[in-house]
């Protein structure tokens, strides 16, 4: 199987989890927390999330290193993607308020997300 085949899928389901993620976030952990610190907590949750998925992936798909690289590409590209064409046009928010999540200087995890999005193929492919 091409791997970049299998990754649009893969990427769906880290979107589905993502929702899933970020429903737990509101309904559950803005309940005991602030909403920086559940943002947080949501963030770590989803990047244990990231690296359980590529690793299942990548023991799953044969690959090279080089598509690798390319996979962590396309899944942190797809994500920013989305994430600024959905929060922007079906969420309703700013351009600004969608990249102030990014903001490691204000506590802001996001950023770590997507870089785990970016590195864990290929970290977890050196394991």
């Amino acid at each position: 199987m091409n791997i970049f085949i299998a990754a649009i899928p893969a990427w769906f389901l880290l979107l589905i989890l993502a929702i899933f993620n970020a429903t737990f976030r509101e309904k559950k952990l803005k309940k005991k927390f602030t909403e920086l610190k559940a943002h947080q907590l949501s963030s770590v949750i989803f990047i244990a999330i990231v690296f359980i998925v590529a690793d299942i992936f990548i023991k799953l798909i044969p690959h090279t290193q080089t598509q690798l690289i390319q996979l962590g590409i396309l899944w942190a590209s797809l994500t920013i993607i989305f994430e600024f064409i959905f929060g922007h046009y079906v969420m309703k928010n700013s351009y600004k308020k969608i990249l102030q999540d990014y903001n490691l200087f204000k506590g802001r995890l996001w950023i770590l997300v997507i870089l785990s999005l970016l590195f864990s193929p290929l970290m977890l492919s050196s394991i």
